[in-house]
């Protein structure tokens, strides 16, 4: 787990229900987590400029379109973890929420266990590469970079959310190792369950499409009966290991895989 004090951990809560809002403000007081509250997005953009938050999350019940905008918005910005809140007549859906930028989506009515477990979640994700020395990943025109987050396609730098990053982290560092599902669930850190094979579906569609539409190759094969693999087999495939100072730029690379340790 990330074995950081509640002290120490900020979160930015946008949440225009007030029923809702003084529930999420009472859970985050009793653990004692830093906190801002608001239910204004102009303000919720405001202290995001302001501040450093540790994770995010969003319900915007009255407009659910601007909710997802503002988190396309963050995404833009920042690889925070980003939660979406919602109900289950409301016009949002967790595939809207996660082609937003979102890393995870809760449907209200929303538990302490809940909530508590969920950013427990995230912040084991998003803590889990923490290193001086940056350490980068390559795959033809792709690099990223294991310690910043940063991921170029080509020269085009592409945001990532939390849980892009730990599955292509993975593809990365073993790009012909065929993944299962289970373990796919396992790197994202969530347990299997109802939903869980869409959860999957979607985020891999994203990563598919972030790629492509930035002029990377087709890498993300679906292996039947098995799960994915990251590869493109008209490539010749080889491992590196190279370290590279955090401040500096990652070597030029070939059409290979590298990944650096």
């Amino acid at each position: 787990m990330h074995g950081l004090d509640p002290a120490q951990i900020s979160i930015l809560l946008l949440e225009d229900d007030p029923v809702t809002l003084n529930r999420c403000r009472e859970i985050l007081f009793q653990e004692g987590y830093a906190m801002h509250v608001t239910d204004s997005i102009d303000e919720a953009k405001e202290l995001f400029n302001a501040e450093e938050f540790h994770v995010l999350f969003i319900h915007v019940a009255k407009l659910p379109s601007q909710g997802l905008k503002f988190c396309t918005w963050v995404r833009r910005h920042s690889i925070i973890p980003i939660v979406m809140l919602t109900d289950r007549n409301e016009s949002v859906t967790e595939e809207m929420a996660i082609e937003a930028g979102a890393d995870d989506y809760i449907v209200r009515p929303l538990t302490k266990k809940i909530m508590l477990m969920r950013i427990a979640q995230q912040l084991d994700r998003s803590g889990k590469v923490s290193t001086k020395v940056e350490q980068y990943a390559h795959f033809q025109n792709l690099t990223l970079g294991l310690v910043t987050h940063k991921f170029t396609v080509g020269e085009n730098v592409v945001m990532l959310t939390a849980t892009e990053f730990m599955i292509i982290r993975q593809f990365m560092k073993h790009p012909k190792r065929v993944f299962t599902r289970e373990q796919i669930l396992e790197i994202i850190g969530i347990r299997e369950g109802p939903g869980t094979d869409h959860i999957i579906n979607s985020h891999i569609s994203r990563l598919r499409i972030k790629i492509r539409n930035n002029g990377g190759p087709e890498v993300i094969t679906v292996i039947r009966n098995m799960g994915y693999k990251f590869s493109n087999e008209n490539k010749s495939i080889r491992s590196k290991v190279i370290d590279v100072d955090a401040h500096s730029h990652p070597k030029p690379h070939s059409n290979h895989a590298e990944y650096h340790l």
